[in-house]
């Protein structure tokens, strides 16, 4: 079972299982050797789950031989039975998660493990179909028909994903979602766990009830019908994140104007990027994340993807910090001034040559053509006749290859060497001087494997005066 989407590891001259135990450091991932000849890898968790070698059956009738939890958190070991077990789960937003379980069993099933769980903990396991349980609060009513006025969504999905595509995200399929009155926040949370994604929610949209059943939709459809239901817009920055904000008045009122493209076609707009590396541990120094908590006015901090609302003012106050703050690393801050409704390209980059497939026809040496090494962003802001500027932003980033080898055994060199190119989108609206937090744009490129980093983009728009 795959338990890492993607690894990001340079190493030379190590043996399988030195490569093993560096990514036991790096990643939460645990292996363990049978032999000579084979291991498993399992999440990093006190719990094991030793398969069964005889008459194991299925899904939650499979057979857990050794089962020993030690203080784990309640979504550690329901991911690891899931996984084990193959089904699907989700978890209720009312449920807590960072439960401390301790359970020591041998030879039971699933659906007995979970019977020992309800006992012992307050929650209660509703199962929607084969494959698929919810995870409740235990004082949450029971969907028996009787009560059709509980306040709690219902839904479950297939589980069976093709090789090809291991990870459909937002494209899931839910079987069967049933609301009735949650608030729109809980059931955003609940898709984005099912989904395995991140759904960023705008502080600024207000409290909301949900009421839909949908059968049969993934939940990209869902989040569509919720769009046609509430004043929210859904943007989705990549394949594993997306923000939800409120959808400005397109027409009637004083409010037509709002998303209009302003008349000042010739206004000039200034964009800043401030690219970070961060990644300092405790003992060092602050971290940007502990630097930003000192802002409340910034918001809370997503373990992914988009923060808004950091005024402009208070961003230079934040970075005065970063000279008595370790391991925080300003790569760069290019400016870049556009007109309005034009696009704009910053390049932080240095050119390298590279050989090419081809070769000059008359001497029949390689061709050497040049990559640029960096940061490119492409940038088109378009002020609105409110005031706010809508910031269209793509973003590349291209490293070398460094395990390469330039030259084959008579000395004639090989193509490339290989680049690696990371790509971000996206499409925000902000404030004239507000300040967005993307993070993270990529992960960085520390020789430590013990202290990874993360580049993070700070992206600030405003207008500014004619020269």
């Amino acid at each position: 079972t795959a338990v890492l989407d993607s690894v990001h590891v340079i190493l030379q001259d190590k043996t399988v299982k030195e490569i093993l135990e560096t990514l036991e450091k790096l990643y939460p991932i645990r292996f363990e050797f049978k032999d000579n000849h084979s291991f498993t890898a399992y999440p990093k968790l006190a719990a094991t789950a030793e398969p069964a070698r005889r008459g194991n059956k299925k899904g939650f009738d499979t057979v857990v031989e050794t089962l020993k939890v030690n203080g784990d958190s309640l979504w550690q070991l329901l991911e690891l039975l899931a996984t084990y077990s193959n089904t699907g789960l989700s978890i209720h937003p009312e449920v807590d998660r960072n439960i401390k379980v301790h359970v020591e069993q041998d030879g039971l099933t699933v659906r007995e493990i979970f019977q020992i769980l309800e006992e012992s903990y307050p929650i209660r396991f509703e199962y929607t179909d084969e494959s698929t349980v919810l995870v409740l609060p235990s004082d949450e009513p029971q969907k028996d028909g009787a009560d059709s006025s509980s306040n709690s969504s219902v839904f479950s999905s297939r589980k069976e994903r093709s090789k090809s595509d291991s990870h459909p995200r937002f494209d899931i399929v839910v079987e069967h979602l049933n609301v009735q009155g949650d608030n729109l926040r809980e059931v955003l949370e609940l898709l984005a766990a099912y989904s395995e994604t991140e759904i960023t929610v705008d502080p600024e949209i207000p409290q909301a009830n949900l009421i839909l059943e949908e059968k049969g939709k993934t939940v990209r459809e869902i989040l569509e019908v919720i769009e046609g239901q509430l004043p929210i817009q859904v943007d989705y920055i990549d394949e594993t994140h997306a923000v939800v904000h409120l959808k400005e008045e397109e027409s009637g009122g004083d409010n037509q104007e709002e998303t209009h493209p302003s008349g000042e076609a010739e206004a000039q707009i200034e964009v800043e990027i401030r690219i970070i590396e961060t990644g300092a541990d405790e003992e060092e120094g602050e971290s940007i994340n502990e630097i930003l908590r000192e802002f409340p006015e910034a918001g809370s901090l997503n373990p992914s993807g988009l923060m808004k609302a950091i005024p402009r003012n208070r961003i230079d106050e934040i970075f005065s910090k970063v000279g008595r703050s370790v391991g925080i690393l300003v790569i760069s801050a290019p400016k870049i001034r556009v007109i309005n409704g034009e696009t704009g390209h910053i390049n932080v980059a240095s050119p390298i040559p590279i050989v090419k497939d081809s070769s000059d026809p008359q001497t029949g040496d390689p061709d050497i053509g040049y990559v640029d090494l960096g940061v490119s962003v492409e940038v088109l802001p378009t002020l609105l006749d409110s005031g706010k500027i809508d910031l269209a932003l793509d973003i590349e980033h291209k490293t070398v290859d460094k395990v390469f080898q330039q030259t084959d055994s008579d000395g004639n060199l090989l193509p490339g060497p290989p680049i690696n190119t990371q790509r971000k989108s996206l499409k925000v609206r902000t404030e004239n001087g507000e300040t967005i937090l993307i993070k993270p744009l990529w992960q960085g490129e520390s020789e430590d494997p013990n202290k990874p980093t993360e580049v993070w983009g700070l992206v600030t728009a405003r207008t500014v005066g004619e020269e």
